[in-house]
């Protein structure tokens, strides 16, 4: 949808499943799709995006954009960048990706629009009663809520999640939210013996009413 609304297309988009750039899997899948549509004359730039991999594996994937013969992107939710080469660049964000993959591949990027979401921010944030002080996001999927939780910490916010990298963070009872608190939903703890909520959007539409009905939940986000 960013690729789009910037203008630009895709040619191919392969899901590679939250685990395939751990150090037990390797980057199996992943090493197998850079190493397809390096051959596909419809592809021109390579996009990358994935939860924090293994630093083992993160050197894999980069070593073979590199080898492709094409102009890459890669965004590692969670990672500040890492070491350019001369056809591998690195985006911070989801949407920092997708402008990269267009600009990379010649496109024009939006320019020139006021961001008036600061000034909303503030003024929805007037609204709130005493008690309202937390964020509760609830997403459908690790990388989403990965990409919340980085962003959140740019901006010196503390949230707790059941896939955050600091394990003094993470929630131990994954029902219940604490304070700021991010949660995958697509976590296995969910997903065992019914369908994702992506399909399956149960349990999500009941823990946002459980969320709405908490007086201290400010903001509830929805991904």
């Amino acid at each position: 949808t960013l690729i789009d609304r910037l203008g630009g297309g895709i040619s191919h988009a392969i899901g590679t499943g939250g685990r395939d750039l751990s150090e037990e899997v390797g980057g199996l899948t992943m090493l197998q799709g850079i190493a397809a549509l390096a051959k596909d004359p419809f592809t021109k730039v390579l996009v990358v995006i994935s939860k924090p991999p293994s630093d083992s594996v993160a050197k894999k994937v980069v070593f073979a954009l590199e080898a492709s013969g094409k102009p890459a992107g890669v965004c590692f939710l969670g990672r500040r960048g890492g070491e350019e080469g001369k056809r591998v660049r690195f985006a911070e964000t989801l949407e920092e990706a997708a402008f990269l993959a267009v600009v990379l591949g010649g496109g024009v990027s939006e320019q020139g629009k006021e961001d008036a979401l600061g000034a909303k921010a503030a003024e929805e944030g007037k609204r709130l009663k005493e008690e309202q002080r937390y964020l509760r996001g609830l997403f459908s999927g690790g990388t989403l809520c990965a990409e919340a939780l980085f962003l959140l910490s740019k901006k010196g916010i503390t949230a707790w999640s059941n896939i955050h990298p600091d394990s003094k963070l993470k929630l131990v009872d994954l029902w219940k939210s604490r304070k700021h608190c991010l949660v995958d939903l697509g976590d296995d703890v969910f997903t065992v013996g019914r369908p994702h909520p992506m399909i399956d959007p149960t349990l999500r539409i009941e823990r946002i009413l459980r969320e709405a009905e908490d007086p201290e939940t400010a903001i509830p986000v929805l991904r």
